[in-house]
């Protein structure tokens, strides 16, 4: 079983960037908290992260080359969705881009650091 994920759900990149994935749908809500469904940790910026993502380019004077997130992974939940659309769950997680390129470092991970929740879970697809 994992926590459902909300709006207020926290990723961390692997460059110690952390942000809200910002997004839910309130068809249901946790707490009055609309919960995160697939696609909506996709294309996450990592721009205003606080801390900030720490990835840089590789052309001198290494400017920030924040992560953006690629659809998850693995965190899915096999029985809850809504709109047909599973939501997503504490252990979804996945890989970064760089939002610039060429990137000091090409590729990255994210993972849920806040779940946004602790009272809502269900079983893993």
């Amino acid at each position: 079983m994992g926590l459902i994920l909300t709006k207020d759900a926290v990723l961390s990149c692997s460059h110690q960037g952390q942000i809200p994935i910002g997004n839910g749908n309130d068809r249901l809500t946790v707490n009055g908290v609309p919960v995160a469904i697939k696609g909506q940790e996709s294309d996450v910026d990592f721009t205003t992260a606080q801390p900030p993502c720490q990835n840089t380019t590789a052309s001198s004077p290494f400017p920030p080359d924040p992560c953006i997130t690629q659809p998850d992974t693995s965190g899915l939940a096999a029985k809850l969705s809504v709109g047909g659309i599973p939501v997503l769950l504490d252990s979804a997680a996945g890989t970064t881009l760089p939002k610039v390129s060429p990137a000091k470092i090409p590729a990255g991970t994210w993972s849920v650091v806040i779940p946004g929740q602790t009272k809502l879970t269900a079983a893993a697809g």
